[in-house]
This record gives structure tokens, C-alpha cells and sequence, in this order.
């Protein structure tokens, strides 16, 4: 037999060897079930005790032959599989840590009492936005006197205008 036909048969041989092996195995795809993107480092176990990890993708190769597969990650619920049950994607479930109950103790907050404190304080307070004294109120109380002064005589001379023009 010539040497060119002799590693013709080989590789053809060989060819059909990979494309067997290749043809038997199985791909799935691992994602979560709320957001429906891959999870990278899902550890699979398979039933001979074989581990494998799912790419970066959620991409895994899967067996011809297994009974069950175990699919793990700590922020996922643990999924058991059959050979039966297994598509081409594994939905996995977050993991659900809830509390049977939650109590909220609150208190309503309290608006300060002014009552004990004088007309000119609580005036006082009141002109301030952050409740406490400023320079500026602390002016307008001291001003508002005189203010208050200045237009009541602004009033008293407009009277008296009126007054003189209605008996003229």
C-alpha cells in the first residue's frame, strides 16, 4: 500500500473519531431566571462525580450519558436536573433570603413647642428658616418698631392730605 493512502485511512479514521465525539456532546446554556443573562462559575455536577464549571458566557458542554446534573452557585438556588428534563438553557433562581416578618418602630417627629417661650422670641424664631436665631431676624426684631412707626406716620400724613382736600 502506498504511503499517501496509508495516512489518507489515519486521518480519515481519525477525522471520524472527532466528529463522533464531537457530534455526542451537548451544549447548554446556564442564565438567571428574572434577568435572562448567562451566570459565569456555575459549578455543575454530573453523576460520575465529574465537576465543571460554566464559562463566562453560561456556556456548558454536557455529557452524552449522565443520570442527573447538580447546578450550583452561592447566589442561586441549587437546581437538580435529569438526563430527561435538561434542555439547551438552565434557568436558575436567585436565592430568596426573606424574613417571616418585620416590625418597624418609629417615632413621629415632634414639632417644638413654643408655648413657654415670649411673643418676642417666638417672633424671633419664626423669622428664621432653620428655626434657631440669625443676625438678620435678630435686626428685623430690633427694627420692626421703628418700621412700623415710619408707616403709620406715612399713613397719618396721607390722611391728613385727604382730609384737607375734602374740606378745601
Amino acid at each position: 500500500m502506498d504511503k499517501i493512502t496509508y495516512n489518507t485511512i489515519i486521518a480519515t479514521a481519525l477525522f471520524l473519531c472527532i466528529v463522533q465525539n464531537a457530534a455526542s456532546q451537548r451544549r447548554c446554556i446556564v442564565v438567571s431566571a428574572d434577568t435572562r443573562l448567562p451566570v459565569r462559575d456555575v459549578s455543575i455536577r454530573w453523576d460520575n462525580n465529574e465537576v465543571v464549571k460554566s464559562a463566562w458566557d453560561g456556556r456548558v458542554v454536557v455529557p452524552d450519558k449522565f443520570d442527573k446534573a447538580v447546578f450550583h452557585h452561592p447566589k442561586y438556588e441549587t437546581r437538580v436536573l435529569r438526563h430527561e428534563e435538561m434542555t439547551d438553557t438552565v434557568f436558575m433562581l436567585p436565592s430568596a433570603r426573606m424574613l417571616s416578618e418585620v416590625i418597624i418602630y418609629g417615632e413621629r417627629k415632634r414639632r417644638p413647642d413654643y408655648a413657654g417661650i415670649a411673643a418676642v422670641d417666638r417672633q424671633l424664631i419664626a423669622n428664621t428658616p432653620s428655626g434657631g436665631a440669625n443676625l438678620l431676624g435678630l435686626l428685623e426684631l430690633v427694627a420692626q418698631p421703628f418700621i412700623n412707626k415710619i408707616q403709620r406716620n406715612k399713613e397719618l400724613k396721607k390722611a391728613r392730605r385727604k382730609q384737607i382736600l375734602d374740606n378745601y
